[in-house]
């Protein structure tokens, strides 16, 4: 079996952390309370939450890494693809590179590379299907979707417990990559 990488554009998803914040923010805002507040109480008999004096230390938001989803351009794929391999490079990996002098891939993964991704491994593209798979609790309903629409195309494939989906060795050709693209979207993009 050959692991494809399947050609993906990144587009970076933090609508939820974003709407997660504001609602929070709202929340809190509509909690508020304070000195002016406990004024308004002695007055009206109503009580209300007093502000704490020093401000709430929350743990801070996780980051995404970039993802990949199937419906992400090949330009946004590759530049964001760039950013971590930038990235990389300066921290001293040996990169692979490509005629026109972007970078592929580094080199190998060795002990430089390991200590680079401490650094730089937030910045890794992720592909929809690997985050699903460590995220999404359908996760297996939509690879299994995923297999069967490959294989009603005559693409022979497995799909990894980590999302990354594994085509038969004599599969590996533009067709199978064109339809690991489009069944992708039909099992994990449809509603």
């Amino acid at each position: 079996m050959h692991t494809a990488d399947v050609p993906r554009s990144p587009s970076a998803v933090r609508l939820l952390a974003t709407a997660a914040a504001l609602a929070a923010t709202g929340l809190l805002g509509a909690c508020g309370g304070g000195a002016d507040s406990t004024e308004d109480a002695r007055d009206t008999g109503v009580a209300s939450v007093a502000s704490p004096t020093k401000a709430s230390s929350s743990p801070p938001a996780q980051n995404e890494r970039p993802l990949i989803r199937p419906d992400t351009s090949e330009e946004e794929s590759n530049r964001v693809s760039q950013v971590w391999m930038d990235c990389l490079a300066k921290k001293g990996v040996k990169m692979l590179k490509n005629a026109d002098g972007s970078y592929k891939g580094p080199l190998r993964q060795d002990a430089t590379y390991a200590e680079a991704q401490k650094t730089c491994g937030s910045k890794e593209p992720e592909l929809l299907t690997m985050r699903a798979a460590r995220e999404d609790p359908e996760f297996r309903e939509k690879a299994d979707r995923w297999v069967k629409c490959l294989r009603a195309h005559n693409v022979k494939a497995t799909v990894q417990d980590d999302g990354l989906l594994a085509l038969d060795d004599s599969n590996v050709d533009d067709h199978a990559f064109t339809w690991a693209k489009k069944c992708e979207a039909e099992a994990f993009l449809a509603k």
